[in-house]
């Protein structure tokens, strides 16, 4: 399930120095906004995560906005722990547990925690594992478009489960699709 994230200064784990430096900290509309100043005293107004839906977030490094600024932890090892699983079981000649390890890591593996998009819809629609799931989810988006990043990769930021043709590596290279969308599910503890 996709949850909102709760943000605060509260839950912080930045150093202290950095704290001090925050002169502004609005979570309006359920996103982030920090202000703070540097050495020579400039305010610096930085847009870190921006809500779009429930549990839908627009945002560089999210991952890090969670850990830092929300009491939620990032869970890291759902896939690793299935895996961990088959290789003890290894030597054990329980083919009937090896079989339903390998059908449970097939089924996590084969739908992309992390991957490109041709529009939002697509993600719902195809990772709704994610959405439906009992377990807590952030979904983290960010907009790669021909007139800001031509040379976005797309091919280095998971799996494409969009319906359009590649020509080549770079955003630029298919000058007919004007916007890809990067995504990753965060599984929270």
């Amino acid at each position: 399930m996709l949850i909102d994230l709760e943000f605060s200064l509260d839950h912080t784990r930045k150093k202290k120095r950095f704290r001090k430096s925050i002169v502004d900290f609005d979570t309006t509309n359920g996103g982030l906004i920090t202000t703070t100043t540097n050495h020579s005293k400039q305010p610096f107004k930085r847009v870190v995560a921006v809500r779009l839906g429930k549990g839908v977030y627009w945002g560089y490094d999210l991952h890090e906005t969670i850990q830092d600024f929300t009491n939620e932890e990032l869970d890291r090892n759902e896939g690793k722990a299935i895996w961990e699983k088959m290789v003890k079981l290894h030597d054990v000649n329980d083919i009937e547990e090896k079989n339903k390890l390998r059908l449970e890591f097939s089924r996590w593996s084969s739908v992309p925690h992390t991957g490109v998009s041709d529009n939002i819809k697509q993600i719902f629609k195809r990772c709704h594992r994610y959405i439906t799931s009992p377990n807590k989810y952030v979904l983290g988006v960010v907009l790669a478009t021909q007139e800001s990043d031509p040379n976005w990769a797309w091919h280095k930021h998971g799996v494409y489960i969009g319906d359009h043709r590649f020509y080549g590596k770079m955003l630029k290279d298919s000058p007919e699709i004007e916007s890809l969308w990067k995504f990753t599910f965060y599984k929270l503890k």
